[in-house]
């Protein structure tokens, strides 16, 4: 989703239009799309292999070529998108997000609707 979003605003900037996709300054809680292997598979190997290709300079390559925001810091970012370096990352506890999720849904749920 949010490669997509991207592309869409680096065309429109290419068009034009003044608006930007950033990373706020005080910090993102994300930068890129994960990747794993999904518990009681029974592909493991083949699971294993994927992970290994995705994570390798080859693997980072493709992803950037793709629009996803690579984990190498060996690989340029896709255009229009900063560095990995120039982005800095909020901490998260995932211990208390887990613990809030459905109170943080029901808020959200509130002001924007369901």
């Amino acid at each position: 989703m949010w490669r997509q979003y991207r592309r869409r605003c680096a065309a429109r900037q290419k068009a034009g239009s003044p608006v930007e996709f950033v990373y706020p300054t005080e910090g993102a809680t994300f930068f890129t799309e994960p990747v794993a292997i999904v518990a009681g598979t029974d592909q493991v190997e083949a699971a294993q292999a994927f992970v290994s290709f995705v994570l390798s300079e080859d693997g980072q390559k493709l992803a950037a070529e793709q629009g996803y925001m690579p984990v190498d810091p060996k690989i340029a970012s896709p255009e229009g998108m900063p560095a990995l370096a120039d982005i800095k990352l909020m901490a998260l506890d995932a211990d208390r997000a887990v613990a809030e999720d459905t109170e943080a849904r029901a808020k959200f749920t509130e002001i924007f609707g369901g």
